[in-house]
């Protein structure tokens, strides 16, 4: 991270995604937020340049009846970040 660098406009968001590029992981392309890049070493991002996981948001279904699958689902999807 660059000291002193003051960012207009930033969100949650953004610092989501930040956070998620931080930890050399890809930014999966439903995130509503993009890399703060300018808030990073260019030496950082040279070294980890950003990342994308072309992914649709996983669904929530609230049939009670359903919960179990539903969280079979996450855990997929959880389990595939982690593995990329």
């Amino acid at each position: 991270m660059r000291r002193g660098v003051r960012i207009e406009g930033a969100r949650v968001e953004d610092v989501a995604a930040t956070a998620v590029h931080l930890c050399r992981r890809h930014v999966p392309t439903y995130f509503d937020g993009r890399v703060l890049a300018e808030a990073l070493r260019p030496g950082f991002l040279a070294d980890v340049p950003i990342r994308f996981l072309e992914r649709e948001l996983p669904r929530v279904i609230e049939d009670p009846a359903r919960i179990d699958e539903t969280s079979q689902v996450v855990e997929e999807h959880l389990r595939h970040l982690d593995e990329v």
